[in-house]
Formats: C-alpha cells, sequence, structure tokens
C-alpha cells in the first residue's frame, strides 16, 4: 500500500515542515566552459529548506536573515560580475570576471549554492537544505542531493 501524507497524519506521524526561500535577483553573464556565454538572464536562487525531526520552533528558517545573508555573501560578489570557471580564459568579458569552482551553468551554480549553504543551514537552524533552483528566463537548473540518495538506495536494495 502506498502511503500519502494524509495516511501519515492520521496515524500520527509528523511530517517536516519545508520552506522556499527566494532570494533577490542577482544579474549575472555566465560564461560556460566549452559552450561560451549564456544569455544575460536575471538569475533568482530557491532554496528549499526542510525542519529536522523535533524542530520545536516557531519557523523552520528565518527567510529574511537567509535572504540578507545570501546578498551579502553571493548576491554582492556575483551581481553584475561575469561567473567563470577557474583557469578558463574568458574572451572579452564585457563585465568583470568572478571565479568559480565549476562551469556557471544554471545546475552546476545550484549544485555550488547548495555546498556553500547547506553547513551553515544545519549548524545555524537544524535543518536540511534539500534543493537548490537557479531560476533564470530561459530556464530553471536544479539540484538536490536526495534524488541521487534515493536512486543509490532503490539500486542497492532492488533484487
Amino acid at each position: 500500500m502506498a502511503y500519502t501524507a494524509l495516511h501519515l497524519a492520521k496515524e500520527g506521524i509528523d511530517l517536516p515542515r519545508r520552506v522556499e526561500v527566494k532570494n533577490p535577483l542577482i544579474t549575472t553573464l555566465n560564461y560556460v566552459t566549452n559552450f561560451g556565454y549564456a544569455p544575460l538572464s536575471p538569475l533568482e536562487i530557491v532554496l528549499g529548506i526542510e525542519d529536522i525531526a523535533n524542530n520545536d520552533s516557531q519557523f523552520v528558517v528565518d527567510i529574511i536573515e537567509i535572504q540578507q545573508i545570501f546578498n551579502k555573501t553571493l548576491g554582492q560578489q556575483w551581481s553584475f560580475h561575469t561567473l567563470a570557471q577557474r583557469g578558463v580564459k574568458v574572451p572579452k568579458p564585457p563585465l568583470p570576471v568572478v571565479r568559480v569552482n565549476y562551469s556557471p551553468s544554471l545546475e552546476n551554480i545550484a549544485r555550488g549554492v547548495y555546498r556553500r549553504f547547506a553547513p551553515f543551514i544545519l549548524k545555524t537552524y537544524r535543518a536540511n537544505l534539500i534543493y537548490v533552483v537557479t531560476v533564470s528566463t530561459y530556464g530553471n537548473g536544479i539540484f538536490t542531493p536526495f534524488a541521487r540518495l534515493q536512486t543509490f538506495l532503490q539500486q542497492r536494495t532492488s533484487f
């Protein structure tokens, strides 16, 4: 039998609370390795956060505080800059270059933000960063470590 959230609630099983934090738009130009310049687009970085069981605080996280921290770190570093992978030559960058450890595709930006913020959110709020979405005018990049974990567990338990 497949259980739904309603079944679990009727059984008295607490489900984790989730919140999405939408960070202020950042305008960047991304130089994607082996592709070239991606179209200039404002990026919205969305963080999906889930509380850990038995977290009795009023909120999952302080959304305003996370937005402020995001803005003071990545927001200010990336806004009106060209993102490029370390060691990759960027031809005639129209904006100052900020180097990152990956090719700055939408998917890789989501992964990079996850790696930067997951430890902070866990330590500060006792909550898990469960996904990051990089939203642009031409598409979205999504990173969640739990999809890989779920696939791994399914492979280990399949007969």
